[in-house]
């Protein structure tokens, strides 16, 4: 039986677990992974400081990752409820700089779980 990337981040969450590698998880329960999401932590890092139209691209697709995850998570339909874009983007500003070869994919599901950390 082949167990979704968000069950995992789900138990792991639940059972108090300290997700600090998404790619773990994701090699280990592989997601199709469309859209922006693909591009690295260090492509993240390059549009959001050219401010070209790429980089609302990119936000959008991190606040849509979001809230898909919220819509699919029976136990969890607010998270980030309170918290701001624009403090979501600098959380993944200091992630994406400390992990440049990290896919945004990888940093969205870390965002979430640090957004789920903070509003226990």
């Amino acid at each position: 039986m082949r167990i979704s990337l968000f069950v995992v981040i789900l138990i792991a969450v639940v059972s108090g677990f300290q997700i600090t590698n998404a790619a773990d998880l994701t090699n280990k329960h592989p997601v199709v992974n469309l859209g922006e999401g693909t591009i690295s932590c260090g492509r993240w890092i390059g549009y959001r400081a050219s401010h070209v139209i790429t980089q609302a691209e990119v936000e959008a697709w991190v606040r849509g990752f979001l809230t898909g995850m919220n819509a699919a998570d029976p136990t969890r339909h607010g998270v980030g409820d309170g918290s701001d874009p624009e403090g979501n983007n600098l959380w993944l500003d200091n992630y994406c700089k400390a992990h440049p070869l990290d896919s945004l994919y990888d940093a969205a599901i870390l965002l979430r779980v640090a957004l789920i950390n903070n509003s226990n």
